[in-house]
C-alpha cells in the first residue's frame, strides 16, 4: 500500500448516496475536480480492466493531434472539457486541504490517499505519460504540461466495488467509427459527391443508428424517394478499387492503403480517413470522391439481384443477370426472427425472407469474394479530363464478363469469406482479368495481321489481273 498526495486544481464532495451505508464495508465517497496531467503520473493502473494500449488509433491521434495544432483546438484548457478523464480508486483519503500561494490566493488543494489507482481513464493517463516521454518539441510540451484533466475519486474499503466499476465502465457500449468520423465531417465530399451523381436522390449512411436502402437503387420504388447508400460499405468498395496505375505513383508514400484492407471494415475506415487528411495522398482522396457513385453503381450491376433471378444454375450473376451464381447471401431489414430463416449455401450463411411484401429482398455476392472482383475490375479506370471514370472495353460482352466471374468464384472455392482477406487473391483474379485483356489483344493483333495478309493478297490479285489484260 502506498499513501500518495496530489496536488488538484478543484474538488467538490459529490454527496454519492453510498456515503450514507450503514455498512462501513460498502461506503463510498465521491469527490469530483480538475486535476493537473502531471499528477497523473502518480496513480496506478494495476487494477484497470486494461492498461495503456499504445498502439495508435482514432483517439489517441485526436489527443496528439489536438496539442500539436493539427486540430481545431487550439489551446489545451479546451482539453479538459473534450476528454472523459479519469476515475481513480482509493481505499481511504485524508480530508482535503486547501492550497494558497504567496498572496494568500486560493489556487487548488492536497489530497492524501492510500493506494490510489487509475480503474478507468488508463488510455488518457498513458498517452499523456507517454507524450511527455517521447515529445521532442518543447512547445507541445509546454502545452502538456500546463493541461488540466477531469478526475473523479471513488473512496472506499470495498475492493469488490473496484473491480465492478473498472469492468462496467470499460465495458458502455463503443461508438462504432463511422459516427466518430461523420462528427468530424470526414464523409462530406463523399456526401457532396453522390448527391451531386444522383441528382439528388442518393444519401449516404451518416452513423451507426442511420439505416441504409438494402436494395439496389434501380427499383421503380426508388425512382422519387431518397435512397441511403451503406457508406461503410461504399469505403470498402473504394479501397479496393484502387487501380494499380495510381497506387504505383504514390509508391512509398507513408501508410498506403491496400485493396485487402477492404475486407477490414475498420481499416477502410482508418484508411480513408488518413487520405482525407494527409496532402501526399490528395490525388488518392481525390479519386475516392470522384469515383464513389461509379463504383456504387458497378458494385450493384456486377454483385445484385433479386430473389425473382435466383436459380439451380451455377453460372455467375451477370450485370442483366438472368441466371445469378450461388457465392449470394440475402440483405433482410428485419428485427422480426420469424420472418427469416438461416441456410448455408457453399459455406455462406443466407437469410430468406418469409414476408409477402410484395418486394423480394436483394441478394449479393459476399464481400469477401465481391471486392476481390471489383479490385480486378479496376483495370478498366482511367482519368479523362482530370476525373475518374470507369471504361469496359466493347469486347468484354456478357461471353466475357460469364468467363471472368466462373474463373473467379472458382478461385474463391476454398472459402468465399476469407477469400478477401488474401492478398493473394487480388493479384489472382487481376491476372485473370490481364490474361483475357491480353488474349484479345493477341487476337486483336492476329485479326489485324490476316486483314492486312488479305489486302495485299487482294492487291496483289488486282494487280495480277491488269498485266494479263496487258
Amino acid at each position: 500500500m502506498e499513501n500518495v498526495t496530489v496536488r488538484v486544481r478543484s474538488y467538490s464532495n459529490l454527496h454519492c448516496p453510498l456515503e450514507e451505508s450503514p455498512d462501513p464495508a460498502t461506503k463510498c465517497k465521491v469527490g469530483s475536480g480538475y486535476i493537473s496531467v502531471l499528477e497523473l503520473d502518480k496513480f496506478s493502473d494495476e487494477k484497470n480492466v486494461r492498461g495503456f494500449l499504445p498502439k495508435e488509433n482514432p483517439v489517441s491521434q485526436a489527443i496528439k493531434s489536438s496539442f500539436r495544432n493539427e486540430t481545431d483546438m487550439k489551446y489545451p484548457d479546451k482539453f479538459a472539457v473534450l476528454n472523459g478523464g479519469v476515475t481513480v480508486f482509493a481505499k481511504r483519503m485524508g480530508i482535503p486541504l486547501k492550497v494558497f500561494d504567496e498572496k494568500k490566493v486560493h489556487v487548488g488543494w492536497d489530497l492524501a490517499l492510500e493506494d490510489p489507482n487509475v480503474i478507468n481513464g488508463a488510455q488518457t493517463r498513458g498517452l499523456i505519460m507517454d507524450l511527455l516521454k517521447k515529445e521532442k518539441d518543447e512547445t507541445v510540451l509546454e502545452k502538456v504540461r500546463g493541461t488540466f484533466v477531469r478526475y473523479e475519486v471513488l473512496v472506499s474499503e470495498d475492493e469488490d466495488l473496484a473491480d465492478e466499476v473498472s469492468v462496467t465502465r470499460n465495458s458502455q457500449t463503443e461508438v462504432q467509427l463511422i459516427s466518430i468520423l461523420n462528427k468530424e465531417k470526414v464523409f462530406s465530399d463523399l456526401k457532396a459527391s453522390m448527391r451531386e451523381a444522383s441528382g439528388g436522390k442518393w444519401e449516404i449512411r451518416e452513423n451507426e443508428t442511420h439505416d441504409y436502402t438494402s436494395d439496389p437503387p434501380w427499383l421503380p420504388k426508388f425512382n422519387n424517394s431518397k435512397y441511403v447508400v451503406d457508406t461503410e460499405r461504399l469505403v470498402q468498395l473504394l479501397i479496393a478499387m484502387t487501380p494499380d496505375v495510381l497506387l504505383d505513383k504514390l509508391k512509398g508514400t507513408k501508410k498506403l492503403p491496400a485493396a485487402q484492407h477492404s475486407t477490414r471494415l475498420n481499416v477502410a475506415l482508418n484508411d480513408f480517413n488518413y487520405c482525407s487528411r494527409d496532402p501526399k495522398l490528395q490525388a488518392l482522396y481525390d479519386f475516392y470522391v470522384q469515383f464513389a457513385p461509379t463504383a456504387w453503381l458497378l458494385w450493384q450491376e456486377w454483385c445484385y439481384f433479386d430473389r425473382d433471378q435466383v436459380t439451380k444454375a451455377r453460372t455467375p450473376i451477370l450485370p442483366d443477370g438472368d441466371r445469378p451464381g450461388n457465392w449470394w447471401k440475402t440483405d433482410v431489414r428485419t428485427d422480426d426472427p420469424k420472418r427469416k430463416t438461416r441456410s448455408r449455401v457453399k459455406g455462406v450463411t443466407v437469410l430468406k425472407d418469409k414476408s409477402q411484401d410484395g418486394l423480394p429482398p436483394s441478394h449479393h455476392i459476399v464481400n469477401g469474394t465481391g471486392f476481390p472482383i471489383m479490385s480486378a475490375l479496376s483495370r478498366f479506370c482511367v482519368q479523362r479530363d482530370g476525373r475518374w471514370t470507369w471504361e469496359c472495353p466493347e469486347w468484354f460482352d456478357k461471353a466475357a464478363k460469364i468467363q471472368f466471374m466462373e474463373r473467379s468464384l472458382k478461385e474463391a472455392s476454398g472459402g468465399a469469406n476469407d477469400f478477401g482477406h488474401r492478398k493473394d487473391a487480388y493479384d489472382e483474379l487481376k491476372f485473370i482479368l490481364k490474361e483475357m485483356v491480353d488474349a484479345r489483344s493477341s487476337q486483336e493483333k492476329d485479326a489485324a495481321i490476316r486483314e492486312k495478309d488479305e489486302f495485299i493478297l487482294k492487291l496483289q490479285r488486282e494487280n495480277a489481273a491488269l498485266k494479263k489484260k496487258r
